[in-house]
């Protein structure tokens, strides 16, 4: 966006909170006392997994580029993503989930939502030529002649 203009863009997007790549895997590092190479070579699972969750959840990193990053599979790091949505977290996962914002519990909980919302809700269809008013059956009436307006 650098050299255009920003006239219909909101300041948040213009100036987003989001995490470098390369702050996640310094905060990662520094939260697991390791040197970023470290992560990188995946010579230690819990951490390198707990990076490539980062790198997409925090960062937004693309799929492909995280894959090329820790040369593994784009299918490997959905598996790490589901894996870790799933299981229970380490104590560093905590830490580091709680501040950059990505935490794992919420993920499934918005995925239903979203699906939620998108299923088809039963509506009401008004006839040609009606007045607006939602017809009802009287608490009271015995049946379905018995329709009032309300």
């Amino acid at each position: 966006m650098q050299g255009k203009p920003l006239t219909n863009v909101s300041a948040l997007q213009t100036h987003p909170t989001r995490l470098s790549p390369d702050e996640v895997l310094q905060h990662v590092a520094a939260t697991y006392r390791l040197p970023v190479d470290a992560i990188l070579n995946r010579s230690h699972r819990d951490t390198y997994q707990t990076a490539v969750y980062l790198l997409r959840r925090a960062a937004n990193e693309p799929l492909q580029t995280v894959a090329m990053r820790f040369r593994i599979s784009p299918s490997r790091i959905s598996n790490i993503q589901k894996a870790i949505e799933r299981a229970p977290r380490s104590p560093q996962q905590t830490q580091l989930f709680a501040t950059s914002r990505a935490d794992p519990i919420f993920s499934p909980i918005l995925r239903n939502m979203v699906y939620r919302s998108k299923k088809r809700q039963p509506s009401l269809v008004m006839p040609m030529g009606s007045t607006g008013t939602i017809p009802h059956i009287h608490p009271m009436s015995s049946g379905s002649n018995d329709l009032v307006n309300r």
